[in-house]
């Protein structure tokens, strides 16, 4: 990790940020939706091996709340450490002097907060719940499925 000054353009303050290289984390950035926090979400760690080919909506709602309350959502925004505020990923590639345009997945990667790891914290709910949902992925679906399959 790399760390960076970074002013906040609402409120004016200066402090640290880390920015990492996801390429070779194994892992998903995913920031609160309330906070400063950002969670990587380890690829090879259950429940990622059930998780993963559903895509990012079903990781994001099989995480437990932010310590703060809000969810965890890859598509959250940045936000100031000491304000709170949205942070656009234009400001902060144009702070660190990131060479591209960033775009979001493809910009730099970034923690303006305080960086938890899935594999360290007690960071899923309990699996069954997200499996057995009735969209018909679920587990529970999966199983009724082959059910009625053996009994024809």
């Amino acid at each position: 990790m790399t760390t960076y000054n970074f002013t906040c353009p609402h409120c004016g303050e200066t402090y640290e940020i880390k920015k990492y290289n996801m390429g070779f984390m194994d892992a998903y950035e995913m920031r609160c939706d309330s906070c400063p926090t950002t969670i990587m979400v380890d690829f090879y760690l259950p429940p990622m091996d059930e998780l993963y080919s559903r895509g990012l909506n079903a990781i994001e709602k099989a995480l437990k709340p932010c310590e703060c309350g809000g969810r965890f959502q890859y598509s959250a925004p940045h936000r100031c450490i000491s304000c709170n505020d949205k942070i656009k990923l234009n400001e902060i590639a144009k702070q660190i002097k990131w060479p591209r345009k960033p775009k979001p997945g493809f910009g730099p990667s970034v923690a303006l907060g305080k960086i938890v790891q899935s594999s360290k914290i007690e960071a899923w709910k309990d699996i069954s719940e997200t499996l057995n949902e009735g969209d018909g992925t679920g587990m529970k679906a999966i199983l009724e499925k082959l059910r009625r399959a053996f009994r024809a």
